[in-house]
């Protein structure tokens, strides 16, 4: 892995400030962004909030590959209330 510093542009630090986001090709393989689509244009199921992340979402699913809480030892994280 680089050890060296990854700036923004002026022109992009101006981009991020007009638009509030950065976009990051080729981070996330196109295969599973492919999934992805495919699995959130199926629909979602409602599921409980606090359910474990590796009970929802197996490896074998875009989801699971991605997370990187995907195993029963790991534990969930909470939201804020507002």
């Amino acid at each position: 892995m680089p050890t060296t510093k990854q700036l923004l542009t002026s022109i992009q630090v101006a981009r991020f400030v007009a638009q509030g986001f950065l976009r990051l090709d080729a981070v996330v393989p196109q295969e599973l962004n492919d999934e992805a689509i495919a699995t959130l244009s199926s629909g979602i199921p409602e599921i409980p909030y606090g359910t474990a992340l590796f009970k929802v979402c197996p490896v074998t699913t875009a989801t699971g590959r991605s997370s990187t809480t995907s195993s029963p030892s790991s534990s969930a994280t909470s939201r804020p209330t507002t």
